[in-house]
């Protein structure tokens, strides 16, 4: 793109002289030749960074690639194409011949591809607000970071990274295996604070002793956690109380003097 400028900017002096239409037939279709190359390249460059996003996402995640069907289904055709003309692009050793020569439609090319991605982007963005709306705290999270969890199928490790964005003071999930009879690979078994320095363990003491199961759809199991966390919430507050009117809890206070005024 620099030697483009640089040679638009040569042009643009040659025709400023008073030598010009000497020249002129050999100027003005360099100019064009140059401004075609710039229009395709522009649409070429738009068309490269939206491929490389959506490739990401539709490569190697099947989650995402069962969710949205008909978006991946879309995806693939521009795939093969962009990729088959990548590979012509290739093997040209000239600019003009790879961009406008050797291929009229290159430009109707990328334009179609260029449309077929933005609706592809646009359908996934409906997607990604149809889940925020299932689950509110998904509105904390960027595209990128919601993807990333939504792709993670039944694992919920990658969900650890963004944790903090959707539970304020939590650091990390512990789950713990699920046997191999159980539809889930994973069960939730506890909340993390920074540091590992606190922990929730949500099936102690419960009356419920169904285990907390990672699904494929993470807002379902999400819900049932902010669930799951106000009981175990619950049974602390509970038993500290039940604690705090025993014998040993006020023969604690009494030999710790400092603490009677925050107690009572």
């Amino acid at each position: 793109m620099d030697l483009i400028e640089d040679h638009s900017v040569k042009l643009a002096t040659h025709k400023a002289s008073p030598f010009y239409k000497e020249f002129a037939y050999r100027i003005d279709p360099w100019e064009k030749n140059l401004a075609d190359i710039t229009t395709i390249l522009d649409s070429l460059i738009v068309a490269t960074s939206s491929w490389q996003y959506l490739e990401s996402i539709f490569c190697g995640q099947p989650d995402i690639i069962r969710s949205m069907a008909d978006e991946n289904a879309k995806f693939q055709q521009g795939n093969k194409i962009f990729k088959a003309q990548m590979v012509r692009i290739a093997k040209e050793k000239n600019c003009y011949r790879a961009l406008v020569a050797s291929t009229k439609d290159f430009g109707k090319i990328l334009d179609d591809l260029n449309g077929n991605f933005d609706s592809i982007k646009k359908s996934m963005i409906q997607f990604l607000d149809s889940k925020r709306g299932k689950f509110p705290r998904f509105y904390f999270l960027p595209h990128e970071d919601l993807l990333e969890i939504i792709g993670m199928g039944k694992d919920p490790k990658p969900l650890n990274k963004h944790i903090k964005k959707i539970f304020a003071g939590v650091q990390s999930l512990e789950a713990e295996p699920a046997p191999k009879t159980a539809s889930a690979k994973y069960y939730i078994k506890a909340l993390e604070s920074e540091g590992k320095e606190e922990s929730i363990d949500l099936d102690q003491g419960a009356t419920d002793q169904k285990k907390l199961e990672v699904e494929v759809n993470c807002e379902d199991w999400l819900k049932e956690l902010i669930h799951r966390m106000r009981e175990a919430l619950q049974r602390m507050f509970k038993f500290t109380q039940q604690d705090q009117q025993s014998t040993a809890f006020q023969r604690r206070i009494k030999e710790h003097i400092h603490m009677r005024n925050w107690v009572n």
